[in-house]
């Protein structure tokens, strides 16, 4: 469980302190909770606040962007290196003939 806590905590949670969930087939449905909002709920908490999530949280936006950027331009190199590459194997092929 991503909040680390017992089924009657969090549905104690969802009824007096608007824990985001959603409930699918009515009020005795299958519960869905996505983490995003789960954190938001948390984050937007005073101090103290009722629970935290386990140590293992997911990684933030910026770091996730930063991540992306790094691979975006990784991939870029590639490319190029790829196509360099492929002219050199061109220039082999038609050297051999």
């Amino acid at each position: 469980m991503y909040l680390n806590m017992a089924v009657r905590t969090v549905q104690r949670y969802e009824c007096e302190h608007e824990l985001p969930i959603r409930r699918l087939g009515g009020a005795k449905g299958a519960v869905i909770a996505i983490r995003v909002d789960l954190d938001e709920w948390l984050a937007a908490r005073p101090k103290r606040r009722l629970m935290s999530p386990t140590k293992q949280s997911s990684p933030s936006a910026d770091s996730r962007w930063a991540a992306l950027q790094i691979g975006t331009l990784r991939m870029h190199e590639l490319r190029k290196e790829m196509s360099r590459r492929r002219a050199e194997m061109i220039a082999a092929i038609h050297a051999l003939h």
